[in-house]
């Protein structure tokens, strides 16, 4: 499967992980031997300020389940 931007996408899953302009939400970064998630969650609306949702895990399949977890309650409002 192809995106709108042409990048190509491995599972129906994917497309929740990218933004209508075709930027990521998300992603897992290694942080020594844990691995960190960070999902943008859209923009303060007291602050003004990025709103991210975090979390960490030392296993790097739970990190995806995580980085899935957190996309759905980003995109649902639940953050």
């Amino acid at each position: 499967m192809i995106s709108v931007t042409g990048r190509v996408i491995k599972h129906d899953s994917d497309m929740a992980r990218v933004t209508s302009t075709g930027r990521p939400r998300g992603y897992i970064r290694k942080r020594g031997r844990s691995y960190q998630v960070l999902v943008y969650a859209g923009i303060d609306p007291v602050t003004g300020k990025p709103h991210r949702l975090s979390a960490s895990t030392t296993d790097e399949k739970e990190a995806e389940r995580i980085l899935g977890r957190l996309i759905r309650d980003a995109a649902s409002g639940d953050a």
